[in-house]
């Protein structure tokens, strides 16, 4: 009979994955994550927003004590929400703006960085205005000199979907790794960010192997993380993720797939979730058995 794996940790995606199309994480997600969490199974959330901001939604999402570590900003960001320990680390600087600035220079796609309330971008297009209108951003053009000082978890080229598609299929920069984001944006990153590099963190600082962490996700940059552990494709990933996924789920993000999913398989036998329990000790056991044996038969007690 094949042995069931052991499931130590949860870490899911965010956007398209927990997170549905109004921006909240239905009450089955939800209910799903605390069940786990009281069950002894650590719950942890991967996402390209930034940690911290993440962090102030768990109330929100009904999710406070329940999330337990935050990998944000695609990697590049992480936050043990029980100790407090906060990492930040590959961020884009303002030499690495002028750098991309040279080696992107024969595309004529727009791209910036947002920065608070404003999108820094290299030039007003139609797509950047329709990406600013939808984010409530103020475009700020050809001013990246008020940036300096300022770091980065990545660069948005923001262009038409048919563009954007041609410069992934034919991306070439050295220093930078495209990961597309929806139709009309690529991010853009250093080398070696990952969600999975982020999630070493946690790896270390919960004693867990990855083979013991499930994984949820549903695009390009959720690609490595699913890949590494045991990874869960939702029904609305990418093809390339599902590609390299040990399973997929029968519903999509906004549909409640990960609930479902993670229901299905606790009233199943391929997996088991949270630590094992541990054996009463015999000595233990042993002393019970005498304080049995000394408690003196009472006929009065039967019924």
């Amino acid at each position: 009979m094949k042995q069931a794996k052991r499931i130590r940790a949860i870490v899911a995606d965010l956007d398209n994955t927990l997170v549905n199309q109004f921006g909240d994480i239905s009450r089955n997600n939800g209910a799903i994550l605390r069940q786990m969490n009281e069950e002894g199974v650590i719950v942890g959330l991967a996402t390209g927003r930034k940690a911290n901001e993440s962090s102030k939604l768990l109330d929100f999402w009904r999710l406070g004590h329940a999330v337990s570590f935050i990998v944000g900003s695609n990697g590049c960001d992480y936050i043990n929400l029980r100790t407090r320990r906060h990492i930040q680390e590959n961020y884009l600087t303002e030499k690495d703006l002028r750098l991309f600035s040279e080696e992107f220079k024969r595309e004529t796609a727009g791209w910036g960085v947002r920065h608070h309330d404003c999108f820094y971008c290299n030039k007003m297009t139609f797509w950047i205005e329709l990406y600013c209108l939808m984010h409530h951003l103020k475009p700020v053009v050809d001013a990246f000199d008020a940036l300096t000082g300022d770091e980065f978890s990545r660069i948005l080229i923001i262009a038409s979907p048919s563009t954007n598609k041609k410069i992934f299929l034919k991306w070439n920069l050295k220093h930078f790794k495209a990961m597309p984001m929806g139709k009309m944006v690529i991010e853009v990153v250093k080398p070696q960010v990952s969600k999975y590099e982020g999630l070493k963190y946690a790896l270390e600082d919960f004693e867990l192997e990855p083979a013991e962490v499930m994984t949820f996700g549903d695009d390009y940059n959720d690609i490595e993380l699913i890949r590494r552990t045991e990874g869960i494709a939702m029904k609305n990933a990418v093809e390339p993720l599902v590609e390299v996924a040990r399973g997929k789920t029968k519903y999509s993000g906004a549909q409640d797939g990960v609930a479902y999913h993670l229901n299905a398989l606790l009233i199943g036998d391929e997996y088991i979730f949270g630590d094992e329990q541990e054996e009463e000790e015999p000595a233990l056991v042993a002393e019970k058995e005498e304080i049995i044996e000394e408690v003196p038969y009472d006929d009065d007690f039967l019924i």
